[in-house]
């Protein structure tokens, strides 16, 4: 939630009101969370980096850290512009 709470443009929000799907909203695994800080600190990162932006990466890492439990989601593209 605290991701989407980062969405300030109105037109953005009005955009994701309506969406013609519901957005499930998750939050990451904490090793996940915890590999992209580590990753951040090391690349001299992580103080540019807030809460919401390491959220919004840690799924991905987590994908490439067990790539056969999570399985790749499929993207559609609606042509919408933010």
């Amino acid at each position: 939630m605290q991701v989407l709470a980062e969405v300030k443009d109105k037109q953005a929000r009005h955009v994701l009101a309506t969406l013609p799907f519901e957005l499930r909203v998750r939050d990451p695994d904490e090793d996940a969370v915890r590999a992209v800080r580590r990753f951040a600190r090391l690349t001299g990162d992580l103080g540019a980096l807030s809460e919401p932006d390491i959220k919004v990466r840690a799924p991905r890492a987590a994908r490439r850290r067990y790539p056969r439990v999570l399985p790749k989601r499929r993207v559609r593209d609606f042509g919408f512009k933010v």
